[in-house]
């Protein structure tokens, strides 16, 4: 079994997307359970596309089966009790070494400034930043890599393992792009090719994945050379209005519009 987001889903089910999506992906595909469905249509996103990403020229690099994704550190180490556990760092989630170059520090950017209520989450390992409200709890180490964030009934699920309906999480990971040409791969890449919105000044696609597991799923995605970022969004829904659900929605867009690259 594989756990991630404080859930257990069975590895044969998201193998494939672990290794070539990242393990948010395999997030998603253990929350889904009927994307697509007229409540899905009812709040469907709807964004303003824009130029096409031009597709990666290249030969594939089939992915080592022979050394699947595995947590680089503990699965259970927390900054304090009564918090979730920091990102074990899963290799199924982080581009191979090197593939994001370590920045030089003379070409260190300013610091950006958080607004009101925010913080700054500063990813030195994906040198990507993002903005959210102070009150969120960030699982990313002090080195960067693949990381979550909950906001207040999230972080409480996560800390105490409970299954309860969510409050709002995203997931970042990142991985090796491959063109939506080559065979067998998933649905982001190919909806990338036909990008519907911008993420860190990049051609970028956010997609409305339905229902899962009582929240709505919003995938986002972008890239950098060979890169691929992708961020799932998961806002609970179940017992609560339109008019609520909305505004997390909202304040997730609020948080993908805030991210930088370095």
């Amino acid at each position: 079994m594989l756990k991630i987001l404080g859930r257990h889903i069975p590895v044969v089910a998201v193998v494939i997307s672990a290794i070539l999506l990242g393990a948010a992906g395999a997030v998603a595909l253990a929350r889904a359970n009927g994307g697509g469905s007229d409540d899905a249509a009812k709040h469907a996103v709807d964004f303003t596309k824009v130029t096409p990403v031009p597709p990666l020229t290249g030969t594939r690099t089939v992915p080592d089966y022979s050394n699947p994704s595995h947590c680089q550190f503990p699965e259970d180490e927390r900054p304090s009790p009564d918090l979730p556990p920091l990102s074990c760092r899963n290799t199924g989630a982080e581009p191979s070494p090197g593939a994001i170059p370590t920045l030089d520090p003379k070409q260190a950017p300013t610091p950006a400034l958080a607004q009101a209520g925010h913080k700054i989450i500063d990813n030195p390992l994906f040198r990507l930043t993002v903005e959210v409200p102070d009150t969120w709890f960030s699982t990313m180490r002090p080195e960067g890599g693949a990381f979550d964030v909950f906001d207040p009934i999230e972080t409480e699920h996560e800390a105490k393992h409970t299954n309860g309906p969510l409050g709002v999480a995203l997931g970042f990971s990142a991985g090796q792009y491959v063109a939506s040409a080559a065979k067998g791969l998933g649905h982001v890449e190919t909806a990338l090719e036909s990008p519907n919105t911008t993420i860190a000044g990049a051609p970028a696609v956010i997609i409305d994945e339905g229902t899962a597991e009582g929240s709505r799923w919003l995938t986002a995605a972008f890239r950098r050379g060979n890169v691929l970022y992708r961020i799932d969004a998961f806002v609970a829904y179940l017992g609560r209005s339109d008019d609520d659900v909305e505004a997390d929605i909202d304040i997730v867009k609020t948080v993908l519009a805030s991210i930088t690259t370095y």
